[in-house]
């Protein structure tokens, strides 16, 4: 269906239940493929489905230069009227954004919860994107058997990467380095690297955050969030 109406130049395909019955791999294929390419940057597509998280993974991986041109709808039951509930204008999923609106909201704590979702999914889309061009092999610490990489570490291990490969010349490169040694300029023992490390919880008599911190974690991930990491690019 792609094919014919890229074939035919149709300026509107619409996907009706867009992900049932697939599969997580076919998930993102169509993610990609549909949201992500630049095959269909000039098309309008309308997609229904049921899946938050689809939704949600959308909004995390569309480029943030199309994000504008996005819009999201609710559709509910009716409550006996027959009338389809219908919610417009949802504000975005997208961590960067939410990151964003709550510092400006001077929400510091939501802002960094946001920012340590935005920061373990760019991350992740940076080491994937390290890999398309043949530097994912990454040295990393780990707290014992079967544990995670801790998100400070992860970010160091990226930036020390990038910085070893001395032969590999790329526009995003300098980019990269400049946010990670931004970010882990801030001390791990402060509040704000504790924070990103285990997350935020609700904790009663907590020291305030530094709003300059925090608005220096937001400015860092929506410049890691500018940049291109599509595979391959």
């Amino acid at each position: 269906m792609l094919a014919k109406g890229q074939s035919i130049q149709s300026p509107l395909i619409v996907f009706d239940d867009a992900i049932n019955a697939i599969d997580h791999d076919h998930r993102s294929g169509i993610r990609e493929t549909i949201f992500e390419s630049d095959h269909f940057a000039q098309t309008q597509l309308i997609v229904t489905c049921h899946s938050n998280e689809f939704i949600k993974d959308i909004q995390q991986h569309l480029p943030a230069q199309r994000r504008g041109d996005c819009q999201v709808y609710l559709f509910r039951n009716h409550t006996g009227n027959y009338q389809p509930r219908v919610t417009g204008n949802v504000p975005s999923k997208n961590y960067v954004m939410k990151a964003r609106a709550s510092k400006d909201a001077l929400d510091h704590r939501e802002a960094l919860a946001s920012c340590r979702q935005g920061l373990e999914m760019l991350s992740e889309k940076v080491w994937r994107w390290l890999a398309s061009h043949d530097l994912g092999v990454l040295n990393l610490q780990l707290a014992g058997v079967g544990a995670e990489p801790g998100l400070r570490n992860l970010c160091e291990a990226l930036r020390k990467r990038l910085e070893d490969a001395a032969t590999f010349n790329h526009a995003n490169k300098p980019v990269l380095v400049a946010a990670y040694s931004r970010i882990l300029g801030i001390p791990a023992a402060n509040l704000v690297w504790s924070y990103l490390n285990k997350g935020t919880h609700e904790e009663a008599n907590r020291d305030d955050f530094d709003a300059n911190l925090v608005e220096t974690v937001v400015r860092t991930l929506e410049a890691l969030d500018d940049l291109d990491l599509r595979v391959g690019r």
